[in-house]
This record gives structure tokens, sequence and C-alpha cells, in this order.
């Protein structure tokens, strides 16, 4: 803090006293409010407490806007995690892919005006404004605030945000990164504290244009066309470009990278770059854009669609043909609407979510009275109560809350679990009879075998198998295993890893989960191929859940604490589909 010395006015050199307090006055107020207007141009970056258990990433569209003056706008397609959703004719939703939480289930005979799909839940907005979510709900992210409604809804990892008819943004769900707390600035000065007005500085709320929610970031642009980020800074994914502008309804945040377009329509990229999805093709000018897991899609002005960055699973090879009118890129697929009406997707289908259902014809609605919130009739019979729809629906959503409770179990039998290994390894409890904890292998369920590592780039100590189950190890100074996904912008200091491989014979849903109670900020990959340097699959603070094809594959469980030293369980679940 600045201090400044107030001449004191005397009785000899009145005149030159009072010239001096004045100068003296006018001199605080020029710095303070420079200071002021640095700080309402600053983005406020939210602190980094522990890491986010968020799951990997979603994708949203970028043609909602939001202003002081707002016109709500149609999204009519979005690309999760992995599962997607589109708006019918009707308004009503339709979503295909993953549904264990119940994130491809949208309420029956509800009309949207727009739909944005996160990674384990998707939301809607109503033509009153006010939004409904559905899907997995850990952290309140399926749970709109009550009372508000919005013009814009963006779904993010574990959060979802909106924006109020004054441009405000309103954020709920999973908080740990900041990523659900919207910057403030301030305003008045302090200045006339001296002349004894005695007016605080004010906090007001930043009005934006858009927003959009990534998976443990979230970026808006104001009026002005200014990009603010807050929530997880790790890769730069939330510190735009210094001095540049962008168009106002063109942001989108992706899992670790965010992209805009720029007044001239050239595309924007900041964050990780590490598949090349924040580089975008050079000369490309774009009416809109979409960030995804590693790549970034975007929609040129004669309707086609141009893709960069990891193509791993084909995610960055569009179609050649066709005029689109909406693209959303998810974590390994693409979405995007035909002027026909027609979805086409492609890349990563493992859990059916680059096979859009086809498009049933229905007749356009009646407008809805002002006010009303009840969707007019479609032409096409709706679900009764007590309807086999309807059971199956609330099947699914019990099913999901049953998987919900079965993950919490399992957490806290591995947390368990790990206690006792430590004590057993201090000798503070005998040793069980068997100390290999291999998994039997169950008839027709695929195993991980055995295998060993494609020319590893770290020390061969460092890479280990893992079969089915469960296991610990530990991070110390002296291991030597440094990962190599460290980010760019990480704090100074080594990062310890462990690797292990396993293969699979056939497709599975596989659960990858690393917790670690005496060291902090875990992390874990889960990467193509055998060794360290494959194609990213996925990344989370501590579980990854994924459907993967028969392949090798490497797990890269990672601590960015360089001061760690601590044990960590590792979790490895396969189950054949």
């Amino acid at each position: 803090m600045m201090r400044f010395k107030i001449p004191v006015i005397s009785s000899k050199g009145g005149l030159y006293g009072v010239l001096a307090l004045a100068a003296a006055a006018l001199l605080l107020f020029v710095l303070v409010t420079d200071a002021n207007n640095a700080v309402a141009q600053t983005p406020v970056d939210a602190s980094t407490p522990t890491p986010d258990p968020a799951m990997s990433t979603s994708s949203r569209l970028t043609t909602t806007t939001a202003t002081t003056t707002p016109e709500v706008m149609t999204k009519p397609i979005g690309a999760g995690g992995s599962h997607s959703c589109r708006l019918e004719q009707d308004g009503t939703a339709t979503c295909w892919g993953q549904n264990d939480d119940g994130q491809s289930s949208p309420p029956e005979d509800t009309t949207f005006t727009s739909i944005s799909v996160g990674d384990g839940h998707s939301c809607g907005l109503r033509a009153d404004g006010t939004a409904v979510c559905w899907g997995n709900d850990d952290h309140g992210q399926s749970t709109p605030p009550s009372g508000e409604t919005f013009t814009s809804i963006s779904v993010g990892g574990q959060h979802s945000c909106g924006l109020r008819a004054d441009g405000t943004a309103v954020c709920w769900g999973n908080n740990f990164y900041g990523q659900s707390a919207p910057p403030t600035t301030t305003s008045g000065t302090t200045a006339s504290l001296i002349i004894g007005d005695n007016r605080p500085l004010q906090t007001r709320s930043i009005v934006f244009a858009s927003i959009s929610a990534g998976d443990v970031h979230t970026c808006g642009i104001t009026p002005d066309g200014d990009a603010v980020c807050w929530g997880d800074t790790r890769n730069g994914r939330s510190s735009p470009p210094a001095g540049e502008t962008f168009a106002t309804d063109s942001v989108n945040a992706g899992k670790d990278h965010t992209c805009a377009i720029t007044p001239d329509g050239a595309p924007s990229c900041w964050g990780s770059n590490q598949n090349g999805q924040s580089t975008p093709p050079s000369g490309e000018t774009l009416t809109a854009l979409s960030a995804g897991g590693s790549h970034t899609c975007g929609l040129r002005s004669d309707g086609s669609v141009a893709c960069w960055g990891s193509n791993a699973n084909g995610q960055s090879t569009p179609p050649t043909s066709g005029v689109f009118t909406s693209v959303s890129a998810g974590n390994t697929h693409t979405c995007a609407l035909r002027n026909d009406g027609v979805t086409v997707c492609w890349g990563n289908n493992a859990a059916g979510q680059a096979a859009p259902p086809a498009t049933t014809p229905r007749a356009t609605p009646s407008p809805t009275p002002t006010g009303s919130t009840t969707p007019v009739a479609s032409p096409t019979p709706s679900a009764t109560p007590g309807s086999i729809a309807e059971r199956v629906t609330g099947l699914e959503g019990q099913v999901g809350m049953l998987n919900q409770l079965i993950r919490d179990l399992r957490d806290s039998i591995n947390a368990l679990i790990a206690r006792v290994m430590r004590l057993e390894e201090s000798g503070t409890v005998p040793p069980a009879a068997t100390p290999t904890r291999t998994p039997t292998t169950v008839s027709g369920e695929p195993t991980a075998t055995p295998t060993s590592t494609a020319t590893p780039t770290v020390a061969a100590h460092c890479i280990r198998k893992i079969g089915l189950g469960w296991l610990t190890g530990t991070w110390s100074s002296a291991s030597g295993c440094t990962s190599t996904k460290t980010p760019t912008n990480a704090e100074a200091g080594t990062r310890y890893a462990r690797y292990y491989t396993f293969t699979l014979d056939a497709p599975s849903d596989v659960t990858v989960m690393v917790t670690s109670e005496d060291v902090s900020r875990t992390y874990v990959y889960l990467l193509e191929e055998l060794g360290n340097h494959g194609a990213i699959v996925a990344t989370h603070a501590s579980r990854i859940s994924q459907r993967l094809q028969p392949g090798n594959y490497t797990i890269e469980a990672t601590t960015y604490n360089p001061r760690a030293v601590g044990n960590f369980t590792l979790t490895l679940d396969i189950r054949p589909r």
C-alpha cells in the first residue's frame, strides 16, 4: 500500500498549504483512479486449493448471446464427455451415448430454447428462462439456483453457469478451483476520503455478453470484447492473450484450453497445446468454434467444418461434404448439425456418443403463452403417468444413483485398504498370509495382461505392470521418477510419477483411481499404447472412467507437489461389455 504525507495548513503560508493539499489530493485521486481501472480490466484469479475431483471434458456451442438487452439464441446440439444431445423441432431434447448417471435421459414433455452438454450432466434453458438439468449431481451441478432465470446456460465438467438478463454470471456445482465463483471488480474512489466524504470502495459483478464453462475453469467475454477467465490456471487455460479482443458471442472453454474468435473472424486459443488444440490452422476465418478434450472444431462461413488437435479417434476428421449450421466438440468425438436438420457425428463411439438417432420430423408446436412453462402438446404421443417409457426413465435414474453409491462405497473401501496396507508395511499389523493381491481371472472377463513397455524414456523401476484390483506405491525425492506431463506453468520443483501398463482383450469399462492421504495435488493420466508417450485418452485429478477398446494402455499416476513424500493407492477396475 502507498502512503502519502498530507501537508498541514498553518497560519503562515496558508495559501501554499491549501495548494499543496489540493495537489496531494489530486495526485491521490489520479493514482487511485488508475489503480481502479487496472483492477476493472484484470481478471480476478481464484486461488487453487486441493485438486478438483472433476471428470474429463465438456464442450458447448458458441452461438448464445447474453447482454444487458439479451436475445435468446438457440444452441441446437452439444457433445460432451461420452454423450451428446440435440434439440428437436418441437423443442424437446434427444440424447444418446453413456447414461450411467442419467445424463442421456432428458425430462420428457419439456421444451427448451437451448441445450448444453457436459461430462456427466446436461442442462437446458426453457422459454421462460428457467434452467433444467439432468444427470450427475454429486456437486450440485444439476441443481440450478432457485428463483433464477437466464438468457444462456453453459455446462462444464462438474459445474454449470448461466447469464442473467443484466449480463451477470451465476455458477453452481463444483468450486474446488474457483470455477463457480465469477470474479468481481471495484467501483468508487478513495480520494474522497481526504475531503471527508468517506465513501468506501464498492464491489460489483462483471457484466458479460457470453460465458462458457470448461472442465475446471470458466471464461466469459464482456460487451467490450475482453476475455475474462477464472478457476484452474494450470496450462494457461485461464490466461487469455493480453490486449486481444474477441467477438462477444465466441468464447468456448474446453477441458484444459479455451478458444474465441477475433472481430475479423480469426480463431485464437490459449491453454494446453500438447496435441495442437490451441494452434488453429493459419489463415482460417470462422463464424463459430467449439473447444473439446484435446481438439477444437470451427464453422466456416460456407458451412464447412475445420478441426485441429488430437485425432486419435478421428474426432478431428470432419465430413468433406455437407453444409453445417453448428458444431460441438466433445471429449474424443464431435457432432454437427447439417442444414437439412440431420445430425452427423464422428470420432470415438465406444459409448454410442457418435451414433445419433435418426431425426423424426415433427410439427412445430404453437407458441407457448407468455409466462407459461407448460409446453404445447406435440402430434407425437407423449408418455402418460405409469407408462413403460416413464418407468424405464425412472429405472435409469435409479440405476444412476445406485452406480454412484457403489462408487462411493468402493472409494471408502479403497481408503480403508490403503490404511491397512500402510500398517502392514510398518509392522503394526502382521502381513496377510498371501501378500500378493493378484486378482483371479474370471472366465470371459478381459484381464490386465502383464506386458513390457515400449522403449520407456523413464527409469525401468518407475514402470511396472498392473492387474485388476488395487496396489499401493510411494512418491519420494529419491525415486527419480519424474512426470512427463508436467504443466508448463506448474510450480517450480520436481513432479514424481509412477507408470503402469495393462492390456485389454475385449471392450471394457475401465476405472482408474489414485488416492493419497498424505500427499496433495495428485493427478492421473490414461495413455494409449505402452510407454509414457502415447496419446492421452483422459486425465483427471483422481479418477478416470472410460470405455476402452481392446489394446495396450499406460497409466501415469502423478503428484505435482514438489515436496511430495508419501504413499498412494492406485485402483484399476475393468468390467467387460
